[in-house]
């Protein structure tokens, strides 16, 4: 079990990677601090919470296909903001100044029927190819016979669908 000068340890050691600079902002001593981070982080309990936490972060930084599909559908609704930088004039006293701004706008047509595009090739509302569920059948004749009343082997290759 770990104590909370160790998991801020461990938390500070996930965010800098330097062990003794975690330690000291952990809130160990100055002279100490090298000595317990590298004994900390040999210690199974922080190892395992370190691994843990490593692995949450990994798992939260990359989208998974729920969050992709909601996005777009926002995106496809034109419920998702976009946001344009304008430059604003004020005049005073006879000068004029120029500043940025960002202003936030409806998401774009254009954008919004690209995701749309987008989820409907997802859901293969739409294909270039034609499928078929039809089943043939291939027979191949191996070698050749002068006897023409004797039978051929013939080597059947199985099912296949034609596209």
């Amino acid at each position: 079990m770990m104590n909370e000068r160790q998991q801020r340890f461990a938390d500070e050691y996930i965010k800098t990677g330097n062990a003794k600079q975690s330690a000291l902002t952990a809130g160990y001593a100055k002279q100490s601090a090298e000595k317990y981070s590298s004994g900390l982080l040999k210690r199974p309990e922080v190892q395992e919470y370190i691994q843990e936490r490593m692995a949450e972060i990994k798992t939260n930084a990359i989208a998974d296909q729920q969050e992709i599909l909601e996005g777009l559908t926002r995106i496809a609704r034109r419920e998702e903001p976009d946001y344009t930088v304008v430059t604003v004039e004020h005049s005073e006293n006879g000068t004029t100044e120029k500043t940025p701004q960002t202003v936030e706008t409806p998401t774009q047509v254009k954008d919004s029927v690209r995701a749309y595009e987008l989820l409907g090739k997802r859901h293969t509302m739409w294909t270039d190819k034609v499928q078929s569920d039809e089943r043939k059948t291939i027979e191949l004749t191996i070698g050749s016979w002068e006897d023409e009343e004797e039978e051929q082997p013939t080597i059947t290759l199985g099912d296949y669908v034609e596209e």
